[in-house]
């Protein structure tokens, strides 16, 4: 797959962060989610980077509708690339709440669309079923954590009265449309 995003960098040696204090203990915790999500990433993406017989089997066999296979590929490398936690990793250490969102909602929704991509190409390629299943469960588990950083930022921001009109957009994160933030935030270069 073709990745247009930065790989996650686990070093953060300089950053002054009071590991005792409340805040850093917080960061802390979500930045482990990011690091596991960042593996499970790898996981589901490994079977479909190395096992070329496969995107060649979609988009060649006589049994499979071409069209279908080729856009079905053609997705896969689109929302794979924003399927990165790497900014985000750094991002909540570093930049604003609405970046920090901002750079949520983009992963949060990629992995929606990939979720969905994923759950149709059980039923549009039979033969790959079983890979299919096994990488859809796998980006089920990559949302299940994105909530989870959700949460742990919401409780982290609430603190502060001034990300309260910021919070109440991302109440329910899995209903943002990134055109949604683009007043405040520029192009995503996500569509949504």
């Amino acid at each position: 797959m073709t990745e247009s995003r930065p790989h996650l960098i686990y070093n953060t040696e300089g950053k002054t962060m009071d590991k005792k204090s409340e805040r850093s203990q917080k960061l802390s915790s979500i930045q482990d989610d990011i690091s596991k999500i960042d593996s499970i990433i790898r996981l589901s993406k490994a079977p479909l980077a190395h096992d070329y017989e496969i995107l060649v089997y979609l988009t060649k066999a006589p049994d499979v509708n071409q069209d279908k296979a080729k856009l079905f590929v053609e997705n896969l490398r689109t929302y794979y690339s924003h399927l990165d936690v790497g900014l985000l990793y750094s991002y909540v250490v570093e930049k604003t709440p609405i970046q920090v969102l901002k750079e949520l909602a983009i992963i949060f929704q990629a992995a929606k669309v990939l979720q969905g991509l994923f759950a149709k190409a059980i039923n549009d390629f039979p033969r790959q079923t079983k890979l299919m299943e096994s990488v859809e469960s796998k980006i089920s588990s990559i949302l299940q954590l994105l909530l989870s950083i959700f949460n742990q930022l919401r409780e982290l921001y609430s603190k502060d009265e001034s990300n309260k009109d910021i919070l109440s957009r991302f109440n329910e994160l899995d209903r943002v449309k990134i055109d949604d933030l683009s007043t405040q935030t520029g192009d995503t270069g996500l569509s949504p």
